[in-house]
């Protein structure tokens, strides 16, 4: 599904109103998109500094752990 669908399907637009949110496209059986959508949130709530850390520090997880 795209975000789109997904968001709408939810209803997120009513059910989380009052919360900042975005769906990010991602797979958990290959890990594809999580690393995206954990450094776009921790940006998006501007602590810029740990946003750098979480991303290499999921960069360097990712890479040793994730299933291809």
């Amino acid at each position: 599904m795209k975000p789109k669908e997904v968001s709408d399907r939810l209803a997120l637009d009513n059910v989380a109103k009052n919360h900042t949110w975005k769906v990010e496209p991602s797979c958990a059986t290959t890990g594809d998109g999580i690393f995206e959508g954990l450094v776009s949130n921790a940006k998006r709530m501007r602590n810029l500094e740990h946003a750098d850390n979480l991303q290499a520090w999921l960069s360097n997880h990712i890479k040793t752990t994730a299933p291809r």
